[in-house]
């Protein structure tokens, strides 16, 4: 893997100037001598690097992606992995797009995407998109770390790998994570479709994202719960209850921020039915803590009290970093830090949940 993938976020892939690009191209692209050139033809003019770099961008489903994205397909360092993308542009196969960004015409990328299922092995695909999914879930946790204060969740709960783009605040990551929230959607989707040995990946990502609010507005909720829901469907295959527990406690905590607190309700009544038969205590803790506000939201408080002890029973010491209760406390800090200025909704969901808990002790504790 590049030697550049744990970069700082925004700087430089080199202390060089990139390529120059043609200014001929960049004012009319359609007047570039090549462009009277079929696709094909310029294809096959190529060297077997660039046409190799053409063919694997072409396996994404975004509308334009950066350098570092193309880097970890192409499993090449950024400078180098620059340079090929800037013969392609010369051959006017691809279009810069903006600083360190590069798109493809939908007939050029559906002509590329043709020619990667002709030419590269399955396995070869399915590795530049293992490896990609790997590096967006190491750029979601670099993110989540990105707050002022680690807490449990990034020191012990999250093991924050040295790969991955690396973000100077909360700030940083959030403009990252709408600059590339379509790419992450795609790329998520398309291994829990294509390459189900890797979803754990992406609902690892997908936890990293519900728990720390990386997402902003209803439109980038939708899709994440689109993504979610083959997620569930994913691991119901499986005959593995903690994984099929926690897509569910996901899709249950999507659902709570919507509003839909029956949707809410029936998610996490299932996870909490798989996680009794498991040793997953942080699991387990948030389940039984999020139905509690949730019936207690519904009116029904002494269901909520009985979810709320058993929620109890297992949360331990905020102090003790390693303890769920400690993990449920990082969650809203990291919630509220990370999420969007736009996810309002969001932060408030947290919020909510802080605010009937406390209720919920203090009710408990009166009987």
């Amino acid at each position: 893997m590049s030697p550049r993938h744990g970069r700082k976020a925004g700087s430089s892939p080199s202390n060089q100037a990139p390529p120059t690009r043609p200014a001929v191209l960049h004012r009319h692209p359609l007047r570039h001598p090549h462009r009277r050139r079929s696709a094909p033809s310029r294809y096959r003019a190529l060297a077997p690097a660039q046409a190799r770099a053409m063919r694997l961008c072409a396996l994404l489903d975004a509308a334009d992606f950066p350098v570092a994205v193309a880097a970890v397909l192409l499993d090449r360092p950024e400078q180098e992995t620059e340079e090929q993308l800037e013969h392609l542009v010369e051959a006017g196969l691809l279009e810069p797009h903006s600083a360190d960004r590069y798109r493809f015409h939908d007939l050029v990328r559906a002509f590329a995407a043709r020619r990667a299922h002709r030419e590269d092995p399955v396995a070869d695909r399915e590795a530049a998109l293992v490896r990609l999914a790997m590096f967006l879930h190491a750029t979601l946790l670099q993110a989540m770390s990105a707050t002022e204060r680690a807490g449990s969740l990034t020191t012990h709960l999250f093991s924050v790998p040295l790969s991955g783009l690396r973000f100077a605040d909360a700030a940083e990551a959030r403009t990252w994570l709408l600059a590339e929230h379509t790419l992450l959607v795609s790329v998520f989707t398309r291994v829990l479709r294509d390459i189900p040995d890797a979803a754990r990946i992406v609902v690892a990502a997908l936890s990293v994202v519900a728990a720390s609010g990386l997402f902003a507005g209803p439109a980038h909720q939708r899709e994440l719960e689109r993504v979610t829901d083959q997620a569930v469907a994913t691991a119901e295959l499986t005959d593995d209850p903690a994984w099929q527990a926690q897509t569910r406690h996901i899709r249950a905590w999507l659902a709570f921020i919507r509003g839909d607190l029956t949707a809410a309700e029936t998610d996490l009544r299932e996870a909490i039915r798989r996680e009794r038969g498991v040793d997953d205590p942080v699991t387990f803790y948030m389940s039984a803590q999020l139905l509690s506000v949730v019936l207690a939201d519904q009116g029904r408080t002494a269901e909520a009290l009985e979810f709320f002890a058993e929620s109890e029973a297992v949360a331990g010491s905020e102090d003790d970093p390693n303890s769920p209760a400690c993990f449920g406390q990082e969650v809203g800090r990291l919630f509220t830090a990370l999420s969007s200025d736009r996810a309002e909704v969001n932060i408030s969901a947290a919020q909510h949940v802080s605010e009937v808990s406390d209720r919920l002790r203090k009710e408990a504790a009166r009987r």
